[in-house]
């Protein structure tokens, strides 16, 4: 039963990578001295240090970076339910 597991793990795996990559070709790019020019992911990172996390100032930058998310999702459910309903129906 442990072969099932394989293409999952494999997905986790690479979006896992995925991630990281994306995180550390942006640092890349846009520099380690110009803060003003990271994007969002890069700006979580700088209240997180060697020995201490800044949690609160976190919490609130990492509210405020998924709130226009969730205010897309709030605006266009309809469409995301009916497009999910449509797929499932067959014929």
């Amino acid at each position: 039963m442990m072969w099932w597991y394989g293409p999952g793990m494999n997905g986790w795996g690479y979006g896992l990578m995925t991630v990281s990559m994306v995180l550390f070709w942006a640092l890349i790019i846009l520099g380690f001295d110009n803060p003003a020019l990271y994007t969002v992911q890069l700006g979580l990172t700088q209240f997180q240090f060697q020995y201490q996390t800044l949690w609160p100032e976190l919490m609130a930058a990492t509210t405020l970076a998924i709130l226009p998310v969730v205010v897309v999702f709030v605006v266009f459910q309809r469409y995301f339910i009916a497009g999910m309903t449509a797929a499932g129906v067959k014929g």
